[in-house]
């Protein structure tokens, strides 16, 4: 079943809407924090190794949400059999900036929503890598990240 492209663009924008949602509970206070800490965007590296700042899409966290809406297909055998869910992918940036060890670690594994998210990390491009300061100098290193994908249809 192909999706038409009012449908198509009712699904982005719902999309849209769970990831700013997630983002702005992801600012409020910590009562919900224990709910919301799996949604976030985690970064982690080697132990021992302390960053600066962490890796980050280039333009921020609007840009990245631009670059989802944009790029983001629900799947038509997910869409056709009502498949829904958080999908977890995680993934390295190394001291490049580029992506590599793209792998889900959770969400439904039926309709192609693992795919769809592996696929957007992997045309994500380059990203700004991690780095640290160390005796005056910058030194980027290579980190990880776990990024959830919210897979949504209708209201």
């Amino acid at each position: 079943m192909k999706v038409n492209k009012t449908k198509l663009m009712e699904i982005k924008f719902l999309i849209a809407l769970l990831v700013i949602t997630i983002l702005v509970k992801a600012q409020d206070t910590t009562k919900h924090a224990a709910k919301i800490d799996s949604l976030e965007v985690v970064t982690k590296v080697s132990p021992g190794t302390v960053i600066g700042i962490p890796s980050s899409y280039p333009g921020g966290q609007a840009a990245w949400n631009k670059f989802l809406i944009s790029n983001m297909r629900y799947p038509d055998r997910a869409y056709t059999k009502g498949v829904e869910g958080v999908v977890i992918v995680e993934f390295s940036i190394d001291t490049n900036g580029m992506v590599s060890d793209i792998k889900a670690i959770s969400g439904p594994s039926y309709g192609g929503l693992r795919d769809e998210a592996i696929r957007l990390i992997k045309i994500s491009g380059k990203w700004i890598p991690a780095y640290q300061w160390e005796n005056n100098v910058r030194t980027f290193v290579k980190s990880q990240k776990r990024q959830p994908f919210l897979f949504k249809i209708g209201g």
